[in-house]
Order: structure tokens, then sequence, then C-alpha cells
């Protein structure tokens, strides 16, 4: 998950694949027709093939795994630029002509920690940049108002949306898009934590990208009372050094309204800290 190329393959039958989405098993994602591939990519196989019906949904261009849908059985919210419904397993249809308010949806991903949700994240090609990232209430099937511009991506060149997918980042619920630009760019948002516990203080209702902050300062609070239990009141030159830096780059972090550029301020601070303990 670093990001380091591994190996590049073709499975025989499938071609100009979308947006994808993973249900713990196999991999599902469509070439903006109405039949969706069923991929075993580990062993590198195209498993079946599920014929889609679903009322305005003329193509599967995004696609999201949503194990709650069909009474917990399972399906997939599915839809083209500017169209958004709901299937069960087998391709059949749960909700039709949904009609959201946002269109140019390139890809979409499921987040069912998000206080208020569950919810999907629709990434679009809309706005001067192409690449924000709306939230989409499931219950109330209507957009938020909640929306992130991801041309603050560090790497950012003026690329558009592609696709999105959502995964537990080791405890830390986690948005990834990809940004279609050269060479490819994928970004990765902290949402919100996987146990509700670990986030203290609570979420604020009125934005998604908040809980990433609050776990980065919990996690620099807990190393930097580590550092201070191991020093005495002679504090060394380069140790206090290292403090001043650490104060530096928290108070960025409660200075800004860009929460991207907050979460790596204190994740810097969190790494100097981390460094710090290792030589006492």
């Amino acid at each position: 998950m670093d990001g380091t190329f591994i190996e590049s393959f073709n499975i025989a039958g499938v071609t100009q694949i979308r947006d994808m989405a993973y249900d713990g098993t196999y991999f599902y994602g469509s070439n903006v027709s109405m039949t969706l591939y069923v991929l075993d990519l580990p062993n590198k196989t195209l498993v079946d093939t599920i014929s889609v019906s679903c009322t305005s949904i003329n193509g599967i261009r995004h696609i999201a795994y949503d194990p709650e849908l069909d009474g917990g059985n399972g399906g997939f919210w599915v839809g083209n630029w500017n169209n958004l419904g709901a299937i069960d397993m087998d391709g059949n249809e749960i909700y039709a002509n949904i009609g959201p308010t946002i269109t140019s949806i390139a890809g979409s991903a499921y987040d069912p920690y998000t206080e208020g949700g569950p919810y999907l994240w629709m990434f679009t090609q809309l706005g001067s940049n192409t690449v924000d990232i709306y939230q989409f209430e499931i219950a109330s099937q209507t957009f938020t108002g909640v929306m992130h511009d991801c041309s603050d991506a560090p790497g950012y060149n003026g690329g558009i949306a592609g696709g999105v997918a959502t995964y537990d980042n080791g405890g830390m619920f986690t948005l990834l898009a990809d940004i279609q630009q050269d060479p490819n760019l994928i970004v990765a948002y902290e949402l919100a934590p996987v146990h509700a516990e670990q986030l203290n203080p609570p979420v604020a209702p009125f934005s998604a990208f908040i809980p990433a902050r609050y776990a980065h300062l919990a996690r620099v609070t807990t190393l930097l009372a580590e550092v201070r239990a191991m020093l005495s009141d002679d504090v060394p030159e380069d140790v206090q050094a290292t403090l001043d830096e650490v104060e530096m780059h928290v108070s960025n972090a409660s200075a800004t309204a860009n929460t991207i550029y907050a979460q790596d301020q204190l994740r810097t601070a969190g790494e100097l800290l981390e460094n710090l303990l290792a030589t006492l």
C-alpha cells in the first residue's frame, strides 16, 4: 500500500474496466456496459459475469459494494456519468431513478464508519479542477453538501477524477482516489476510526475529513507525554530543538482550515517524537 509497482497483467475476456468494487472475496467491474465482471485478481482469472437490470442505468461506470443492501445479503450501488441505482448480487434492481444532482461521476465507494452514515463517496469530474469528491447519504438518498477538491493533493498536476475505494488502514477507515494524470496519482484521505471508541473527541457532523486530524493529534499527545516522562529538568539543547519543531508543526495544524495540510503537519510531529523516543 506504499505505491510500489508490483506487476501488470491481462485477464482474458475482460477489457476497459472502469471503477471497481470488492466484497471480501472477488472484485467487480464493468466496461460501461450492463455486464459486471467477477474477477479473482490474485489468480488473475475471470470467475463469472453478471447481467445487470436497473431502470435508468445505461452502463456501469462507477460501482460500490454495500453489505447492507438486499436485507444484509449485499449488493452494489451502480451508475453511469449522471445516474445512480442499486442492485443485488445477481444484478437485479433494488433502487432505480435516484437521479443524483451531482453529475460526471467517475467512481463511488461505500463508507459505514463516518458519523451519520452510511455514506457513498462520489468522485466526479465537476468543478474547475475536475477532481471533486461528494458525500452521498444512503438513508435519504441525497447529497449532504460535504465536498472536497482533491487538487490540493501533493503531486496533482491537472488530472481528472477516476475510481475510488475505501479500506481499513490499520484501524483508520481510508478513502483512496485515483487521479488520472501523467504520472497517475493515488491520494488517500483518512475518514474515521473503524471503531468509534478510538476517536476522542467525537466527530463533528459537518465534515468527514476532520476525524483524521483528531486521530493524529491524539497520537502526538500520547507520544509527547511519553517523551516528557523520560526527561529531567535539564533538557538537552538538541532535544529541546526537536520539541520546538514539534510545537511548530502542531501550531501549523491548529491554524489551518486545510485538513490535508493539518494531517501532514501532525503526522510529521508524530514522526519527530517517535524518532526522539528511540534516542532517549
